[in-house]
Formats: C-alpha cells, sequence, structure tokens
C-alpha cells in the first residue's frame, strides 16, 4: 500500500535544493573574494618589485657614470621609460640631485696596500654616497617607490 504525502511534505525537496544553492553560492563567493585579494596581493608584490629592480638599475647607471666621468660631483641623471621611472636623490626631492662624497670617510686601502703606503704609492680613495629612487607608476591603483642608498669607492691615481 502506498503513502500518501501530506500537504506538510510537499515543499520539503524545494527547501532543501534552496538550502544547497545557498550554500553553494556562499562557497562561491567566498573563493571569488579569496581570488581578488590573491590578485591584489600579487600586483603590490609586482609594483614593489618593479621599483626596487628600477633603483637597482640606476644604481648600476650610476657606477658607469662615475667610472666615466673626470669630474665625480657633476653626475646627474634621471630616466624613464613608460611607467617605470629612477632619478639620483632621495624619493622626497622633486628633481634629481647630485651625487656627494662623504665627509671625513677614511676607507679601508686595497688589498696589499697599507695605510703607511697609501700616500707614497699615489693612491687616492674617495667614497661617493650614491642614492638612486626607482618609481614604479600605474602597474596598481597608485605607484610603488623604493630608495636604494650605494658607497662608491674609487680608486684612482694622485698626481
Amino acid at each position: 500500500m502506498r503513502k500518501l504525502k501530506t500537504n506538510k511534505e510537499k515543499g520539503s525537496v524545494l527547501v532543501l535544493v534552496l538550502f544547497g544553492v545557498l550554500i553553494l553560492s556562499i562557497i562561491g563567493i567566498s573563493a571569488l573574494n579569496q581570488s581578488t585579494t590573491e590578485i591584489a596581493i600579487t600586483r603590490n608584490m609586482l609594483a614593489d618589485k618593479s621599483a626596487f629592480f628600477i633603483a637597482d638599475n640606476g644604481i648600476f647607471h650610476g657606477i658607469n657614470e662615475l667610472r666615466e666621468t673626470m669630474d665625480p660631483t657633476s653626475v646627474l641623471f634621471e630616466f624613464t621609460e613608460g611607467n617605470l621611472y629612477y632619478k639620483t636623490g632621495k624619493l622626497n626631492e622633486n628633481s634629481p640631485q647630485y651625487i656627494t662624497g662623504f665627509k671625513e670617510f677614511l676607507p679601508p686601502p686595497p688589498q696589499g696596500v697599507s695605510i703607511e703606503m697609501g700616500g707614497d704609492s699615489g693612491i687616492q680613495l674617495t667614497a661617493w654616497n650614491l642614492t638612486v629612487s626607482g618609481i614604479a607608476r600605474k602597474i596598481t591603483r597608485g605607484e610603488a617607490k623604493k630608495e636604494i642608498q650605494s658607497v662608491i669607492v674609487l680608486i684612482s691615481s694622485q698626481y
């Protein structure tokens, strides 16, 4: 004999299906939210790394400029390509700044040269403060900035 459904049991399947759809919707929305957050984190990391590497490239550009010049105090540069920019100087300065020497800095003599021999051998050591600011624009909603400071020691002969 077959049992007939009462009026109370007729909508129970619909309620269970709606409850299942609600659970799956919540899981889907949370997964979408997690993906959006991960994408934002990745973009920020890309901007941060881009700013660091453009500033690092500026340090190598500055080292080449120091090698090529007779007067290191005249080294001043800025470079722009697309959304990447670097310049000599600190981030809070609007325009590129000349590099400066360290005052009262006595670097160690090169290997094989003693301090006493330094003056007699005609070798002069000069330390330069090279600061480069790198900016990566429009990779994220804003821009990422990095500043790298390096000490460059030049060995030259005295005449």
